[in-house]
């Protein structure tokens, strides 16, 4: 029990470490390159021949889309604004990686989720590629320019991995074993971590230098990114039904949300970042609780 509580208690731990140490601000060019560490590591046991669609798969994808598009259209509408983006940084986060492990610890259908994963993240990439520029056009870069370096960024973060790793498969059948043979995870929760830190140096050396935010809009926005976080798990678990109810709920509650920072922090600012930086935390609390739940045999609190 206590192996599976320490994800989630490493978030404040990384965070509270960047914020003593805000020189590590200077490794945040490199976290692209973590993030593609990461994902290329969670993709490489995926074999596109087991993935089986079914309609709750397009449910999640829809859900997401439309919960990240809405704050778009009013944008369209009335001009952007810090608290838009914010909602959009967090509704069109693709769903975490590591969303499969978690599923596999509630003893639900791993095979669903991985379907989930990798239709959603192929899905929010493109819609990404078209929403985000003009989210963030405000009249200064042209909107080609924008596209295009928001395209490049997705290509190296997303489809590179996706690629990677499936050339590696056709190449090399077994590298698929790698990440259970080898404890892959490890490395990647290291990556996971130094992200985090990173990320809190950053964020907390902008926020003494910058002023930008009062100690209310910050209780602001963590409530707010508690209400979201609430919402997509709850919705999710309605869209399941039944069958799918536990499976969906974590598809669609358990966002990217390091991708969304990163997102945020390349094309808006740390104020923007604080969102998805919240939601990290609410969704892995609620993780810890449903961990807890199952370890302790309070299985039937997360099943009714």
């Amino acid at each position: 029990m206590i192996r599976q509580l320490i994800r989630p208690l490493s978030i404040p731990v990384a965070l509270a470490a960047g914020a003593l140490l805000t020189d590590a601000r200077a490794g945040v060019p490199y976290l692209p390159y973590f993030i593609m560490g990461m994902l290329f590591i969670a993709l490489l046991p995926v074999n596109l021949r087991d993935l089986h669609f079914r309609r709750q798969h397009w449910y999640l994808v829809g859900a997401g889309l439309l919960s990240g598009i809405l704050p778009w259209l009013i944008a369209q509408k009335f001009g952007t604004n810090d608290w838009l983006e914010m909602l959009f940084f967090c509704q069109l986060a693709p769903v975490a990686s590591a969303m499969t492990t978690v599923i596999s610890f509630l003893r639900g259908k791993v095979g669903f989720c991985a379907t989930a994963f990798v239709v959603d993240n192929i899905f929010i990439a493109v819609a990404l590629l078209f929403f985000l520029p003009t989210m963030r056009a405000t009249g200064g870069e042209p909107l080609g320019e924008l596209a295009l370096d928001i395209g490049q960024s997705l290509g190296m973060v997303f489809a590179a991995p996706f690629v990677l790793a499936q050339l590696a498969r056709r190449l090399y059948p077994p590298v698929g074993e790698w990440s259970a043979k080898y404890k892959l995870g490890r490395v990647a929760f290291t990556l996971w971590w130094l992200v985090l830190f990173i990320v809190g140096a950053y964020t907390v050396d902008f926020l003494r230098h910058s002023g930008a935010v009062s100690g209310g809009q910050m209780l602001l926005v963590a409530l707010i990114s508690l209400a979201l976080c609430g919402f997509n798990f709850t919705l999710g678990y309605y869209l399941g039904g039944k069958e799918f109810s536990r499976e969906c709920s974590q598809a669609l509650g358990q966002k990217n949300t390091i991708f969304a920072i990163y997102l945020a922090l390349a094309f808006a600012n740390p104020v923007v970042a604080m969102a998805p930086i919240f939601y990290l935390l609410w969704q892995n609390l609620w993780n810890a609780w449903q961990l807890l739940a199952v370890a302790t045999g309070w299985r039937k609190a997360i099943n009714n």
